[in-house]
């Protein structure tokens, strides 16, 4: 196995991580658990140059262990309840340390390549919503045409 490739444990972790980033919820129709994610991040993690690798493993390993410092209790990200994630990504994305804020940004950023190339959750973010008074009824957000919105 390549040095690449996350361990067991950290693939446990990475799941419990970016489920508490992208929910299932009333608003879209699937949570990033119902998706491959270990595909995904085995596929980026070895396709991925050396540096962003070596980021994106330690800011998994920073996220896990920060109950530690955040909640200060002894217990790892996965173990906490719902509520208590939400309140240490918050803490993390909201951190005094730039590079600690950044490393969490670039995780999200490439768990939602996941996320948003899957078909359903596409389909569902550019349905109208509730802005089609602004937009003239039309998508929230275009993909795939070269349509443009008249502002």
């Amino acid at each position: 196995m390549s040095w690449k490739c996350l361990t067991g444990v950290e693939h446990g972790w990475a799941a419990s991580v970016l489920d508490a980033m992208f929910p299932r919820g009333a608003s879209l129709p699937l949570g990033i658990a119902d998706m491959d994610v270990r595909g995904f991040l085995d596929r980026t993690f070895t396709s991925f140059p050396t540096e962003p690798v070596l980021g994106l493993r330690l800011t998994l390993w920073i996220i896990v262990f920060a109950p530690l410092l955040v909640l200060k209790r002894a217990r790892l990200f996965p173990s906490l309840p719902r509520p208590e994630q939400e309140r240490v990504l918050d803490a993390l994305f909201k951190s005094p340390i730039y590079a600690v804020r950044q490393l969490c940004v670039a995780l999200k950023a490439t768990a939602a390549l996941l996320y948003a190339g899957n078909a359903r959750v596409r389909a569902a973010m550019t349905r109208t919503s509730g802005l089609s008074h602004r937009s003239g009824g039309a998508s929230l957000v275009q993909l795939g045409g070269r349509r443009e919105l008249a502002v």
